[in-house]
């Protein structure tokens, strides 16, 4: 037999976040496997910002769609339930009803599309004409109110999907693979020519266009093109379908659109939602039924066989998805952060009709590429707690951006709540955040050799409020997760923090073995309980609640004796099996349904 050793692994920081879509042992020493609630944006792992909800009480019902827009200097939500729109002003949060300026639309379209034009918010159905919103005011578009400068008749009819680029509005038809382009705007003199449509009625040559790209199905999402270098900052406009993306120049005369190709398909990946695509920078992001694209990762790669998804290091979290619910994915860019909805679910409202929200978010954070590496892709990877519908990020004039996720409760209710920028560790004021680490898998002196878990270390810093950290471990590639009994709490007197110091107790439960925390980083020493376990790869997961920062930590083991003549693996010296609890990663809920 060979002699008896001690070994250890860790980590110190965890500078590139998570990587969940690698097997737990070949997972870089700068990234964990997995996190749950956890922002890693200082190069350690901390607890994500807060969850705040709302004060206001929103409409029972069949939660529709939303959208953020600026009218006067004011910031609003738009939102639609059971068919009616409904105006939210940012300052006060007061909720402005419109059923008493336009009729109800309908209420069994599952999401209507909002589309932002100067000072104008345009909300289609899809069935019915379109309300024009004007700051708090509203009214139908007119199809025979006359066009001041063409004198001939004809605001925008029923559309989905919209953009406005180089003073025209572009909206997908109901159900087809056509789009219009409607008449530009002229400053000054007409500012509102932009709301007709008459130039596809009675210019020689015009109409709607046909998608180019061949590709089966309806539109399915339109965008603008960013292109920053560009005088007007803005490229073509896209045009999305399930599989194919394909850009139209609108700056080429509109009276050569019909002898002059400008029109080019720019990706074989489309998207199910148009609520999913997010403009960053000169990059457009979107959701697809494999995973989160990037439109310019993906033309980069336009030489390859291969599609890189962006969403790789997120993989865990979003591979399960429906894909038949994908298309009420939705998206926002807030605080340097790219933010998806992921796992969406079906509940029962209390009337017997259906409505639908998602477990989380899966979070991107591009703030670390100019602060601490310059990979492509940081995730910061899964945020539970409330049940979304959709997620908005919302311009605030005069003060920081701000983002909202609207909510279902229990019965089918709907909440507002606010993902904030600041991290106290608690959603809402009071619930301690609950927050989960897996790391990488570690095989200490040789992935041949087995071993017994002996302690697990971790220092924190930048503690707030009463917490603790408790461990699990599993061990060669498991399901379950072993839980250890024992747990490491701080609270604070008088702004000092305090810890129950087990080492060199008698009596556990002592005021005796409550000492200050260390100054250098909380150093919680938790044994293994006499888990007894024999393993050759072992991976832990730390659960946080409250407010943390994860410094580093340790995991410390002892050799086992290991056959002579066979030296490794040997099918007679199998390690322990482990007995425990399945994985749970959407445990943490301050809002329920």
């Amino acid at each position: 037999m060979s002699l008896v050793r001690a070994a250890s692994e860790g980590q110190i920081g965890v500078s590139d976040g998570i990587h969940s879509g690698l097997d737990p042992l070949f997972v870089p020493a700068t990234r964990v496997h997995t996190a749950v609630n956890v922002t890693f944006r200082n190069g350690m792992a901390e607890t994500r910002p807060d969850y705040e909800r709302v004060p206001v009480a929103l409409p029972y019902g069949k939660f529709q769609g939303a959208a953020s827009y600026i009218s006067a200097g004011q910031g609003y939500l738009v939102f639609a339930v059971d068919g009616r729109l409904y105006l939210l002003r940012l300052r006060g949060n007061r909720l402005i009803p419109l059923s008493d300026q336009v009729p109800k639309m309908s209420h069994r379209v599952e999401r209507f599309t909002f589309t932002r034009a100067e000072r104008f918010m345009i909300v289609n159905d899809g069935i019915n004409r379109p309300v024009i919103l004007e700051g708090e005011r509203a009214r139908l578009a007119d199809g025979a109110k006359e066009n001041p400068l063409t004198e001939m008749p004809g605001e925008w009819g029923p559309a989905t999907f919209g953009a406005y680029l180089y003073g025209r509005l572009a909206f997908a038809q109901t159900g087809t693979d056509n789009f219009l382009v409607g008449d530009p705007i002229i400053p000054l003199r007409y500012p509102e020519n932009h709301l007709f449509t008459s130039e596809n009625t009675y210019l020689q040559g015009a109409g709607a266009f046909q998608s180019a790209s061949g590709a089966a199905g309806p539109i399915t999402g339109v965008a603008t093109w960013p292109l920053l270098d560009a005088p007007t900052g803005v490229g073509g406009l896209l045009v999305f379908k399930r599989d194919s993306v394909e850009t139209y120049d609108l700056r080429v005369d509109r009276r050569a659109w019909g002898s002059v190709s400008i029109s080019q398909v720019v990706l074989s990946r489309g998207t199910e939602s148009h609520d999913s695509i997010a403009v960053v920078n000169n990059d457009v992001f979107f959701r697809n039924k494999d995973g989160v694209y990037s439109l310019r990762t993906g033309r980069q790669e336009g030489d390859s066989t291969l599609f890189v998804s962006y969403s790789r290091a997120n993989e865990r979290f979003i591979a399960n998805d429906s894909p038949n619910l994908l298309r009420l994915c939705s998206s926002a860019v807030f605080d340097n952060r790219l933010l998806f909805t992921c796992s969406p679910r079906r509940m029962l409202l209390n009337d017997g009709r259906f409505d639908f929200y998602h477990m989380g978010l899966v979070v991107w954070d591009h703030d670390i590429d100019a602060t601490v590496r310059n990979n492509r892709e940081n995730a910061d990877g899964l945020w539970t707690g409330i049940p979304i519908t959709q997620i908005v990020a919302a311009d605030s004039p005069g003060a920081h951006d701000r983002c909202f996720a609207f909510t279902k409760v229990a019965g089918g209710g709907n909440e507002l709540w606010e993902i904030t920028s600041n991290t106290t560790g608690r959603d809402n004021g009071t619930t301690p955040i609950e927050s989960q680490i897996h790391t990488r898998a570690f095989a200490f002196s040789g992935p041949a050799d087995r071993k017994k878990l002996g302690t697990v270390d971790v220092w924190l810093s930048d503690l707030s409020g009463p917490g603790t950290v408790r461990y699990a471990v599993r061990t060669d590639r498991s399901t379950l997760w072993q839980t250890s009994t024992r747990s490491q709490a701080w609270h604070f007197v008088d702004n000092t923090c305090y810890v129950q110091e087990r080492t060199g107790c008698f009596d556990q439960t002592s005021n005796s073995c409550e000492v200050p925390c260390y100054r250098a980083g909380h150093l919680a020493r938790l044994t293994s309980d006499g888990f007894g376990l024999d393993f050759y790869e072992a991976e832990a997961r730390l659960t946080f609640t409250g407010r943390f920062r994860l410094n580093a930590f340790r995991l410390s083991v002892v050799d086992q004796p290991k056959d002579a003549v066979s030296g490794g693996r040997d099918p007679d010296l199998r390690p322990t099996t482990l007995t425990g609890e399945p994985e749970n990663l959407f445990s943490y809920q301050v809002a329920h349904v």
